[in-house]
C-alpha cells in the first residue's frame, strides 16, 4: 500500500511539474531590432527617376531634390515626424512599421518601411499610397567612415508623360542633425 501511495504522489507531482511549464499563451516571436532606424535623418541627396516607355529598366534621372530640405525622425514608440526644413510646410506626424528582409550585422540590408499619417489623405488620389493608406519605401542602411546612411526608394508609380511610363523617387539620408 505504501508503494501505491508513493507512486501516486510521484506521478501527481511529476504531472504538476510538467504542466507548470505549459501555458495557454502562445509564444510570441521576438520583434526584430528596429533600433538602427531610430533617430533623426537628414536628406543628403535625392532625385526622381522616370522610366522610358516600353522598357523595363531604362531609368532617366529627371529631377534632383536639394540636400537638407527634408528630415525624418523615427521614435521608439513607432511614431515618426517628417520635417520640411525649408519652412514652407508644417511637420507631418504619423506612425511607422517595418518589415526587415535581411540584416548585415546591425545594419538593415533590405527592408520595407510603411509610413502612416492622416495627412496622407490629401494625396490619396495620386496613386502613391498603398491600399492600407500607407506610403511604402524600400530601404537599406549602411555606415561608412563613421557616417550612417538610410537609403529610401519609393515604389514605381505609373505615369503617362510622352516617352515615359513610370516614376520613382530615391533619397539618401544621413543620421544626425
Amino acid at each position: 500500500m505504501k508503494k501505491l501511495v508513493f507512486y501516486a504522489l510521484v506521478t501527481v507531482c511529476g504531472l504538476l511539474n510538467v504542466s507548470a511549464g505549459c501555458s495557454e499563451k502562445k509564444a510570441t516571436t521576438p520583434e526584430p531590432d528596429n533600433s538602427a532606424l531610430l533617430g533623426y535623418w537628414k536628406l543628403k541627396e535625392g532625385h526622381s527617376e522616370w522610366l522610358k516607355r516600353n522598357t523595363e529598366d531604362q531609368w532617366v534621372k529627371k529631377a534632383t531634390i536639394n540636400p537638407g530640405v527634408i528630415a525624418y525622425e523615427f521614435l521608439p514608440d513607432k511614431s515618426f515626424i517628417s520635417y520640411d526644413l525649408t519652412g514652407k510646410l508644417p511637420a507631418v506626424k504619423g506612425t511607422w512599421r517595418m518589415e526587415i528582409k535581411s540584416l548585415d550585422g546591425k545594419n538593415i540590408e533590405l527592408a520595407t518601411l510603411f509610413l502612416f499619417s492622416d495627412t496622407f489623405k490629401d494625396i490619396a488620389d495620386t496613386g502613391v499610397l498603398e491600399k492600407d493608406g500607407s506610403m511604402r519605401f524600400v530601404i537599406s542602411m549602411s555606415a561608412s567612415a563613421g557616417v550612417e546612411y538610410l537609403n529610401m526608394t519609393s515604389p514605381q508609380a505609373s505615369i503617362d508623360e510622352g516617352m515615359y511610363s513610370g516614376l520613382r523617387n530615391y533619397m539618401s539620408f544621413t543620421k544626425g542633425k
